[in-house]
């Protein structure tokens, strides 16, 4: 696809060349003809006199319809990227019977996330080569914990990953720890949060955030952060919150005040220190950061619901250094969103969940990284959810940043 891209902005640019100065002789061939045929001297020296200036006019004419499409293909994003990346979230993969969510407001195809992800990886392969791939969480589903089916589950959504075509990134998600403790979780996906640089590509840097670094999912296994955690929500929500599947979590909590449950998390003030540092690097290396998380931090971008504890912690971390973070790619919200926030984009993809034979099985992105902007290529439920098969995100100016 964006091999294309690149010949149709070619061929667009040449057509518009071609086009006019074909124009330009035909003119001046038109009007010299009638003018040559002129009998006396006097004709004949007028009729190049004005062929000259027929054809000066269409040259004119050609050079300004050759600038008019150079600018249009800029304008629509027809330069080379300099790299590109792919992203999915939520694919929570389980081998159990189609049901309904907790809200019972949607179907969700647990079988068929896993067809869902093979298609990216297959589409992945056959397009532009890739830095690196974004799994933005939750891998595979809580049921598999009660069905027993954890580890053969992950291998099964392992397998896929495994034929990426470039180094893959697994952010932390809620529904990992209801089916791993974080040391097998390390033994699967490496360490919870982390930078790095794609290969080959100046300028820029990844970092991934574990959005559980505080949390109460004591499914697996519980500690002292655990309760920690507990104490933490008891101060925002006087709900019971250890008990599970018979309590409304949400009861008597309104907007950004429900996001004060059991299924978001938080960040501890080490890892808000960490980001600081790698931010304040990056802004003296001259690099631009694209974040990596699976739960929101901007209202707006997801549900009030689904937002983390201490999301304006992490925003004013962000805020600390405008003009450095392009965007934050995440999960956890199923039906996706985005805003834009003092120049930085906060995406939320949806879930593989939803991605029934309507949307053709598909929902993943495919992003590519061009000098002034982001440009997200969506397939299946990401592009319905998000408005397009194409979302441009353009980097802010130092005058638009602070708005």
């Amino acid at each position: 696809m964006y091999s294309r891209l690149r010949v149709c902005c070619s061929q667009s640019i040449g057509s518009a060349t071609v086009a006019a100065f074909v124009g330009a002789r035909r003119l001046s061939e038109q009007s010299g003809t009638g003018m040559v045929r002129t009998t006396t001297t006097t004709g004949l020296n007028l009729g190049f006199q004005k062929n000259r200036v027929v054809y000066a006019a269409a040259v004119a004419a050609a050079a300004a319809a050759v600038a008019a499409s150079a600018a249009a293909a800029a304008a629509e994003g027809k330069d080379d990227p300099a790299f590109h990346f792919g992203l999915i979230a939520d694919v929570q993969y389980a081998d159990v019977e189609n049901r309904y969510n907790f809200g019972k407001t949607q179907i969700r195809l647990y079988r068929g996330a896993v067809k869902v992800l093979k298609n990216a990886v297959d589409a992945w392969r056959s397009g532009p080569a890739l830095k690196f791939i974004g799994n933005l969480g939750d891998t595979i589903d809580q049921l598999n914990h009660g069905e027993g089916t954890s580890q053969s589950a992950l291998r099964t959504v392992m397998a896929e990953f495994e034929r990426c075509p470039a180094p893959v990134a697994h952010a932390m998600g809620n529904h990992e720890l209801y089916n791993f403790s974080r040391e097998e979780l390390k033994l699967h996906f490496g360490e919870p949060y982390y930078s790095f640089k794609p290969e080959g590509s100046v300028g820029w840097r990844i970092v991934l955030l574990d959005s559980y670094d505080l949390n109460c999912i004591d499914t697996v296994e519980s500690d002292d952060t655990t309760e920690e955690a507990y104490d933490y929500l008891a101060k925002h929500n006087p709900n019971e919150l250890r008990v599970r599947g018979t309590v409304d979590w949400k009861a008597g909590l309104e907007g950004r005040n429900m996001r004060f449950v059991p299924f978001n998390g938080g960040i501890r003030p080490a890892q808000l220190a960490w980001l600081r540092k790698q931010l304040q690097e990056a802004e003296s290396a001259k690099e631009r950061v694209i974040v990596l998380a699976h739960v929101p931090i901007a209202p707006g971008s997801a549900q009030d619901v689904c937002l983390a504890w201490n999301y304006a912690e992490v925003l004013g971390v962000l805020d600390e250094h405008p003009l450095t973070v392009a965007a934050v790619f995440t999960g956890h919200d199923h039906a996706g969103g985005k805003t834009t926030r003092k120049g930085v984009h906060f995406v939320c993809l949806p879930s593989p969940l939803h991605a029934g034979p309507e949307v053709g099985e598909l929902a993943h992105s495919t992003v590519a990284v061009h000098a002034d902007r982001l440009v997200l290529h969506n397939k299946g439920f990401v592009a319905k959810q998000l408005g397009g098969d194409v979302l441009n995100l353009p980097f802010p100016s130092s005058s638009s940043s602070s708005s």
